[in-house]
């Protein structure tokens, strides 16, 4: 099925970046427009942006056809929907013939972008963006330990020596997983020699590269006076 046009909304090296992946694996560097938001100015709690995600988050991904504009939230329902969307690319297995390949599949893609991720979120909402008045300095602590004790070894033993995560083959679960691990790293976690030479080999992708080019306008911390500072709920 052909579109008119993609628009994708972004916040550098965001969960946004891994939409921004999967659009450069399936429609090339040039087959999508970029909007840039800052989050930390709050411009996503904006009416407009609202009425897009009302979630107030990045990605969405605009999808226009025949003069319709549909937008699409939540980074892995956009990445799932590009793999089924454009098969030629073979992000993911094939959904149209059940198989044990597309059950791993999506084992994986949800296991990495909801349970992993999700502790993710929170070790960064309580270490690094709530005021310390709201924060849980708990709920990080036990993530922490979840992530060492129970995720970084599932990890490591299903990458085994495979050359991408599912095997021989690069897929949507590598997207997902490079972002979530480059975060985890960030806060001294999964660092297994296999989990670093598989993050590596995926930030040498020339995709990435393009992904990601933006990654040094990131800045992990938030500043007090941050007009997303007095929004955040969690």
């Amino acid at each position: 099925m052909a579109y008119d046009k993609f628009t994708l909304y972004h916040h550098p090296a965001s969960r946004s970046s891994r939409a921004r992946w999967a659009l450069i694996e399936t429609l090339g560097n040039e087959g999508f427009d970029l909007v840039t938001f800052d989050l930390y100015e709050a411009s996503q709690y904006d009416d407009d942006f609202l009425k897009k995600n009302p979630n107030h988050a990045v990605p969405v991904l605009a999808v226009t056809k025949d003069n319709e504009t549909h937008h699409i939230f939540e980074s892995g329902a956009i990445i799932l929907w590009l793999a089924d969307s454009f098969p030629t690319a073979e992000l993911a297995p094939l959904a149209n013939n059940f198989s044990l390949e597309r059950a791993t599949f999506l084992q994986w893609f949800t296991f990495v972008s909801n349970s992993f991720d999700a502790m993710l979120w929170q070790i960064r909402l309580n270490e690094e963006l709530l005021p310390t008045e709201k924060a849980d300095t708990k709920t990080p602590t036990r993530y922490r330990e979840k992530i060492t004790t129970d995720v970084e070894p599932q990890l490591v033993a299903q990458l085994a020596d495979n050359a991408y995560f599912l095997g021989d083959k690069f897929s949507a679960v590598d997207i997902i997983l490079t972002h979530c691990l480059l975060w985890a790293q960030m806060y001294g976690l999964c660092t297994h020699d296999k989990l670093n030479a598989y993050v590596e080999r995926m930030m040498a992708r020339p995709s990435f590269l393009q992904a990601y080019d933006d990654m040094d306008k990131f800045n992990p911390a938030l500043s007090d006076d941050a007009p997303l500072k007095d929004k955040l709920i969690g």
